[in-house]
């Protein structure tokens, strides 16, 4: 049974803490990239109600720095599915907490598979358009 890109959108939003700054007062990289992947996993796993891996990271830029107390928003939406792979956009915006002022950061792609229980590839329903 297919599944429309709604079934699985999944979104996070988070304060930016100094927790999660590097030794130059913004974002760590490193962070934002769990994020995006924690982010696209849900979505996979809400698309294919099983497990799913990351197996690619698309190249990825910072369109804009983010910094202490700015408001990150991330959504992870479906792109593309095949037998067992999906193509997840997450989409993540630097919002102001002042102004509202919102401005997107990056969008990677990122490919998942979907597995068995014994760790094989396994059919992902199709996706409706």
């Amino acid at each position: 049974m297919s599944k429309t890109r709604d079934h699985s959108r999944s979104i996070l939003s988070v304060t930016v803490l100094p927790e999660d700054l590097n030794q130059y007062g913004s974002l760590f990289g490193g962070r934002l990239l769990s994020w995006i992947d924690r982010l696209a996993s849900i979505c996979a796993t809400r698309h294919c109600r099983g497990n799913a891996v990351t197996v690619a990271l698309e190249a990825m830029s910072f369109d804009v720095a983010v910094k202490q107390a700015d408001i990150l928003i991330l959504t992870a939406e479906l792109e593309k599915v095949g037998r067992s792979s999906m193509q997840i956009r997450v989409t993540a915006l630097r919002e102001d907490p002042n102004t509202g002022d919102a401005k997107r950061v990056c969008a990677p792609l990122l490919t998942f598979v979907a597995l068995d229980r014994d760790g094989r590839s396994t059919p992902v329903p199709p996706l409706e358009d």
